[in-house]
């Protein structure tokens, strides 16, 4: 975990520093990402280069959750944290982890017995359960590359969704557009 935030913070540097694609990749880029359609009376399209991300992210609005969407840096992880209200929690990390690595660590997980119940290149959505299924918990990983970075975007963990205000999380990280070169 520790060596996420390590990764992180250089990968931050790096990206304070000017580090820019090509117009080629960024068209490559571009067509990476899906186009997703969202109503704009329920979503904001929030920027996040004031955090080194040259992109953007449709975020239920105030209409939708009561309060602003907000994004800022989590002190403790390092993350950077999207959030609009208590329904739509979002961790997006620096990352030279990919998916087959995430997933290696999902099936050595002492704790939880992880399932991964969809797959894309991109993207696994899982569930975790208590060995006593006690407790089940659904997750998300998805992997975003942006002017040559990798980012790995996920689910708050430390919160319990519903099926229904994950997969909205879902479609937002699906939406992200990256913002035009400068």
């Amino acid at each position: 975990m520790v060596r996420w935030y390590l990764v992180f913070l250089i990968g931050l540097f790096a990206v304070g520093c000017g580090v820019k694609g090509t117009d080629a990749e960024s068209d490559q880029e571009q067509s990476s990402i899906e186009e997703v359609e969202f109503d704009q009376v329920k979503y904001d399209l929030v920027d996040l280069s004031p955090f080194g991300i040259s992109a953007q992210i449709h975020v239920p609005n105030k209409k939708v959750t009561n309060v602003d969407p907000e994004v800022f840096v989590n002190e403790s992880s390092g993350s950077i944290k999207v959030n609009s209200g208590n329904k739509f929690s979002l961790n997006i990390v620096e990352t030279e982890m990919d998916k087959s690595l995430i997933i290696s660590d999902l099936n050595d997980d002492l704790l939880f017995e992880n399932t991964v119940i969809e797959e894309e290149e991109h993207f696994i959505k899982y569930r975790s359960q208590l060995p006593d299924g006690s407790q089940e918990f659904f997750h998300f990983c998805a992997w975003i590359e942006i002017n040559g970075t990798k980012y790995l975007v996920e689910n708050d963990k430390s919160q319990n969704f519903s099926d229904h205000y994950l997969n909205r999380m879902i479609k937002s990280v699906k939406s992200i557009q990256l913002n035009s070169a400068i």
